[in-house]
C-alpha cells in the first residue's frame, strides 16, 4: 500500500501493518457499504469553497430560473458545477448568466457549429487509414469545466513536484539504483517489468532530464480534492487535442471566453518549442526538429499532425528517418537532411530494432546516436518505465527517499499484491478495488517476448467480469501481477446533449513541459467525459466525449500568441523547407486516387444516367459498351459484360448501388474514395483546412452505411457530388498550393493516372470496336469532360479522327494524353536532379519519348481500320505509352524515394573470424 515513510532497512510484517492504518487515516478511507473512496475529515478545500459530498437533497435547491434548473447532478459525488446544496459554485456564475440568454435552440445550433468544425477538421481519436473507424470524432461538449485560479496554482505546484520526482526515480532506476539497495522499492518492481531493458541504461540526457514532457490523468476525491490517478512519461499525449478543443470552443463562444478571463494555453507552447530548440546540441541557431509519429494508422496521428502546423515542426515517421555516420537523417527529395531533436510520439520500446527487437517500424542505430550525442530524443527511450501503476503504489516513500518531503498532490490508492500485508489487505477488501496490471505493457518486442515467454499476461483476463471467488483466485495465483486501486467515482459534470442537461463524469489530464530549469504547466488540459463514473477510459476518448478545460484568472488576461516576435530580421525565402521522401511519395499517390476515383465516377455516372433515362436501355446502343468498360475496371461483375450470362444475373440496376459501396472491393468507388482519405490523412500536415475539408466531405457525401436503401437516382446524385468534391479539391490545390516539389508530386500522380485512365477509355471503346457509333463517340467525350469543346469547334458532328485529336493529340484540352504528357514531362523537368551532370534521367526520357510518339502521330491513321478489321496503329500507340507510364513511376521513386546507401557487412566472409 502507499505510504508515506521511506525506512531504509525492509519493513518487518508488524511494521507495515502500522503503516497500513496509518495510511488509511492519513490519505483515503472507503467509505462504509459502497466501496468508494472520500477524503480524510482533515483535508481541507481547495479554491476556497465548500467542496463536500453532493447531498441527495440538492436536486430540489438547484434556482428554478437559471441555466441549471433542469440539471441533476449525481449523487454521494463531488460535482462540478453545484455543491452539496444545490446552490451554483462561484466560479459558474457569470458564464451561467450569459448561458442563460441562449435559447436551447440557440445553443443547440452552437453545438452544430462544434460538430461540423470537428468533423471538417477530422478532430478524431481514430486509426485514419481505417474506414472502419475513421468516423470516431470527437464529441466535444459546449460547457467547458471551470477551474479557480487557486485551485489551479494548487494544481500547478503539486504537478511540477511529481514531475522533478519523476524524473529522479527513472535517474536512480537506469543509475545507482539507491532506492532498490537501500529497501524503499523491492527488487520486483524494476526487475519484473517487461520493459526494463538493459539498451535504456547510460543513454545521456540534457539537462539532467530523462522526462521532458510529462502528463498526469487527475480525478477528484468526493470531498472536491484532486488525486492523481496515473503518470505518463513515454510519449504523453492528449495537448494537442486540447488545444484544438479551444480554439473551437473559442470561436464558438467568443464573447463568452473573454469575459470569464480564461488563460490562454498559447504560453505552455511557446515553452514547449523554445525548449526543443534549447535542447539542440549540434546546430543552436536553426535547428530542424521533428516530430516522430507513429502513422496514420495511430490513433493520435491527427494529434501529430496538427502539432506540427501549429509548431512548425516537421512531421516524420520512422520510415522517413536513417541513421547513416552516426546521425539521424530525413530521407527527402535531394538529400539526406540532418536532424537535430525529435519529439517522439512513438513508443519508446520500438525506436530501434536493432537494440530493442522487431515488431513495429523503427529506427535501426538511433539508440547509439543518441549515445554519440548526436541527435536528441525527448522524451528519452525508457522513459515510460515509471507510468506502470505499481509505482503508486510507492510513491509516497519515494517522495520521502528522493525530495525528503511528502507528496502535495497525492495518488488514488494503490496496494501491491507482491507484499504480503498488502495481499492480504485486497483479498479482505477484494469488493472495494479495482484489480489493475501492475506493469503497463505497450506492444512488447521480440526481446521482451523471449524474456516473458513463459510469464502470465494480466492483459489477458479482465477481472472486472469476473466473479469475487475468481478474482480472489487470480490474485492468489498471480500476486506480482497485480495492484488494487481504491475505487473512485469521478466528479459529475453538466453536459449538454438532445437540446438539455444530463450528468456525465469526468477526468483531467494535465501536461507540462521543461522549461529552463523548472516546468511550465498547460492552464487546463484534456477533460474526458464519461457516462459512468466508474468508467476505467484507457484511451483519451474510449466511451466518451471531451470538454474544454478553463482556467480562470483573477483579472483580465493579455492575449498570447505562439507567433513571438524576433529580434532578427529573417531573410525572404521561396523554399517551403524539407519534403520527407514518404511525404511525396504519398502526395504522388493522394494525386493519382483523386483521378481514380473521378474516372470512375464519371464512368458509373454515365451508365446511371442511361439506366435512368426514359429511353429503353436496350434501345441505347453505347451502353453495353459502357458497361464492358465498367466491368473492364472491375467496378461491376464481368458476367454483365457478356449478355448470354447478364440475362441469367440479377438486374444490373438493383445491383449497382451495392458495387458501387462495397468498401471491401478494392475496385469499388467506395475503395477509391477510402484510398483518397488514407493517402489525404497521411499527408495531412501539407494540406490546407479547406483542402482537408473537402477531403472529408467527399467521404461523408458518399455514405455506404445505407446502400440496401440506395436506390440508382440516390447514387446519380452521390455520383454528382462526388464529382464536383474532387473538382473542388483540384481547383483548390492548382489555385492555392506554391509550386514546391509537394506540388510537383501532386501534379505527377494526377498526370501519369489521367493518361492511363485515358487510355483505358480509348481502348475499350475505340480500340476495339470495328464500328463506332455517334452515340458511343458522344458518351466518350462525356466522360471526357470534353463535350463542350468539341462541339464549340464541330458542332454536332461527331466524326472518329476529331473525337482522337481532341482526346490523344490536342495539348491545349486538359483533358487529353498529350496534355498529361507535356505536364508530366514539365513537372520532371522541375525536380532536384541529384544525378550530377549525367544525362538525361529514365523517367524524363521515358516521358518525352511517350509525349514524341503522340504528337508524331497521324490521327487518320489512327482511326483508319485495317485489312484485319482492326486499329492496330491505335492499339499499338495506346499500349505503348501504357507500359512506359509503369516504367516512369519507378524511375521516379528510384531517384527520389529510395535512400539506400552503401551496405556494411557485419560478419566477415565465411565466418573467418580472427583466432
Amino acid at each position: 500500500m502507499s505510504d508515506d515513510s521511506a525506512n531504509k532497512p525492509p519493513l518487518t510484517q508488524s511494521q507495515q501493518q502500522n503503516e497500513q492504518k496509518q495510511m488509511q487515516q492519513q490519505q483515503h478511507q472507503f467509505s462504509a457499504g459502497s466501496g468508494m473512496a472520500k477524503q480524510s475529515q482533515g483535508g481541507q478545500s481547495q479554491g476556497g469553497q465548500s467542496q463536500g459530498v453532493q447531498g441527495g437533497g440538492a436536486e430540489n435547491s438547484i434556482d428554478q430560473t437559471g441555466f441549471f434548473s433542469s440539471y441533476r447532478p449525481a449523487p454521494n459525488v463531488y460535482d462540478e458545477n453545484v455543491d452539496q446544496n444545490g446552490v451554483l459554485r462561484p466560479q459558474w456564475k457569470l458564464l451561467s448568466e450569459r448561458l442563460n440568454l441562449f435559447k436551447a435552440s440557440g445553443l443547440e445550433n452552437r453545438c452544430k457549429q462544434i460538430r461540423r468544425i470537428m468533423l471538417q477538421n477530422g478532430h478524431a481519436y481514430s486509426a485514419y487509414g481505417d474506414p472502419a473507424v475513421r468516423d470516431k470524432h470527437l464529441q466535444l461538449d459546449p460547457l467547458p469545466q471551470l477551474i479557480p485560479a487557486a485551485q489551479w496554482q494548487h494544481i500547478d505546484a503539486s504537478l511540477k513536484q511529481r514531475a522533478d520526482l519523476l524524473n529522479l526515480l527513472l535517474a536512480d532506476l537506469y543509475g545507482e539504483r539507491k532506492l532498490l539497495t537501500d529497501g524503499v522499492l523491492p527488487p520486483e518492481v524494476l526487475y519484473c517489468h517487461p520493459h526494463y531493458q538493459l539498451p535504456h541504461h547510460a543513454l545521456p540526457t540534457v539537462g539532467g532530464r530523462h522526462m521532458h514532457f510529462y502528463a498526469a490523468e487527475l480525478i477528484r476525491s468526493p470531498s472536491g480534492n484532486w488525486w492523481v490517478k496515473s503518470d505518463r512519461t513515454d510519449s504523453p499525449g492528449g495537448s494537442g487535442f486540447a488545444l484544438e478543443n479551444r480554439i473551437v470552443i473559442s470561436r464558438t463562444f467568443p464573447n463568452e471566453f473573454r469575459a470569464c478571463n480564461v488563460q490562454r494555453l498559447a504560453p505552455y507552447f511557446n515553452a514547449l518549442r523554445e525548449h526543443l530548440v534549447s535542447l539542440s546540441r549540434q546546430n543552436k541557431e536553426n535547428p530542424h526538429i521533428a516530430i516522430l509519429s507513429a502513422g496514420a494508422g495511430s490513433v493520435s496521428y491527427f494529434e501529430d499532425s496538427f502539432l506540427a502546423r501549429y509548431l512548425g515542426f516537421t512531421l516524420v515517421e520512422a520510415n522517413d528517418l536513417v541513421v547513416r555516420s552516426g546521425k539521424v537523417m530525413l530521407k527527402t527529395l535531394s538529400r539526406l537532411a540532418p536532424i537535430d531533436v525529435i519529439l517522439r510520439r512513438q513508443q519508446g520500446n520500438s525506436l530501434d530494432p536493432l537494440e530493442l527487437g522487431g515488431g513495429a517500424p523503427g529506427i535501426a542505430g538511433i539508440l547509439q546516436a543518441i549515445r554519440d550525442e548526436n541527435i536528441v530524443v525527448v522524451n528519452n527511450c525508457g522513459s515510460g518505465l515509471v507510468e506502470s501503476p505499481i509505482f503508486m503504489a510507492f510513491m509516497p516513500r519515494i517522495c520521502n527517499a528522493l525530495l525528503g518531503t511528502d507528496l502535495t498532490l497525492p495518488g488514488v490508492a494503490t496496494w501491491w499484491g507482491g507484499e504480503p500485508q498488502s495481499l492480504e489487505l485486497m483479498l479482505d477488501r477484494i469488493d472495494d478495488i479495482n484489480l489493475v496490471p501492475a506493469f503497463r505493457r505497450r506492444n512488447l518486442l521480440d526481446g521482451s517476448r523471449k524474456r516473458n515467454a513463459n510469464r502470465f499476461d494480466p492483459m489477458s483476463v479482465k477481472p472486472e467480469t469476473m466473479t469475487r471467488s475468481d478474482r480472489i483466485a487470480l490474485l492468489k495465483q498471480h500476486p506480482l501481477e497485480w495492484v488494487g486501486q481504491e475505487k473512485v467515482a469521478r466528479s459529475s459534470a453538466a453536459v449538454w446533449e438532445d437540446e438539455s442537461l444530463r450528468c456525465g463524469f469526468i477526468s483531467l489530464r494535465t501536461f507540462l513541459t521543461a522549461s529552463g530549469d523548472s516546468w511550465c504547466s498547460l492552464p487546463g488540459g484534456l477533460t474526458r467525459v464519461s457516462d459512468r463514473p466508474d468508467d476505467p477510459m484507457r484511451n483519451p476518448f474510449e466511451n466518451g466525449g471531451a470538454k474544454d478545460v478553463w482556467v480562470l484568472a483573477d483579472s483580465p488576461v493579455i492575449p498570447t500568441s505562439l507567433l513571438t516576435p524576433s529580434n532578427e530580421q529573417l531573410k525572404p525565402s521561396r523554399s517551403s523547407g524539407f519534403l520527407p521522401s514518404r511525404v511525396a511519395d504519398n502526395l504522388c499517390w493522394l494525386g493519382r486516387y483523386l483521378v481514380r476515383a473521378e474516372a470512375a465516377a464519371r464512368l458509373l455516372r454515365s451508365v446511371l444516367t442511361r439506366l435512368t433515362d426514359e429511353t429503353n436501355p436496350e434501345d441505347q446502343v453505347e451502353l453495353p459498351v459502357l458497361i464492358r468498360s465498367l466491368s473492364l475496371s472491375g467496378q461491376i461483375d464481368a458476367g454483365y459484360a457478356i449478355k448470354e450470362m447478364a440475362d441469367k444475373l440479377p438486374p444490373l440496376g438493383s445491383n449497382l448501388p451495392r458495387f458501387a459501396l462495397d468498401h471491401s472491393d478494392p475496385n469499388s468507388l467506395r475503395s477509391y474514395i477510402d484510398r483518397v482519405v488514407g493517402a489525404a490523412s497521411q499527408v495531412r500536415d501539407r494540406l490546407s483546412s479547406d483542402s482537408w475539408r473537402i477531403v472529408q466531405q467527399m467521404s461523408g457525401n458518399f455514405d455506404s452505411s445505407n446502400a440496401e436503401d440506395c436506390d440508382l437516382v440516390d447514387l446519380l446524385d452521390m455520383t454528382d457530388t462526388l464529382i464536383g468534391n474532387i473538382a473542388a479539391f483540384s481547383g483548390l490545390t492548382n489555385e492555392s498550393m506554391t509550386r514546391t516539389n509537394a506540388f510537383r508530386f501532386l501534379n505527377i500522380g494526377r498526370r501519369l493516372e489521367h493518361a492511363l485512365q485515358i487510355i483505358g477509355l480509348i481502348k475499350n471503346c475505340f480500340a476495339n470496336q470495328t464500328q463506332v457509333s455517334n452515340a458511343i463517340l458522344g458518351a466518350v467525350l462525356e466522360i471526357s469532360d470534353s463535350s463542350m469543346t468539341y462541339r464549340s469547334r464541330y458542332y454536332a458532328n461527331l466524326q472518329l479522327h476529331t473525337v482522337l485529336d481532341l482526346l490523344l493529340l490536342d495539348e491545349l484540352n486538359p483533358r487529353s494524353l498529350a496534355f498529361q504528357l507535356s505536364k508530366l514531362d514539365l513537372n520532371l523537368e522541375s525536380l532536384p536532379d541529384n544525378s550530377g551532370p549525367a544525362p538525361q534521367s529514365t523517367d524524363r526520357r521515358l516521358a518525352m519519348d511517350a509525349l514524341h510518339s503522340v504528337r508524331m502521330s497521324d490521327v487518320l491513321k489512327l482511326a483508319q481500320i485495317d485489312a484485319n478489321g482492326e486499329r492496330a496503329l491505335l492499339r499499338e500507340l495506346l499500349e505503348r505509352i501504357e507500359g512506359q507510364l509503369p516504367l516512369i513511376s519507378t524511375s521516379i521513386s528510384n531517384r527520389f524515394l529510395v535512400h539506400s546507401g552503401p551496405i556494411n557487412q557485419m560478419i566477415a566472409d565465411e565466418f573467418n573470424f580472427p583466432k
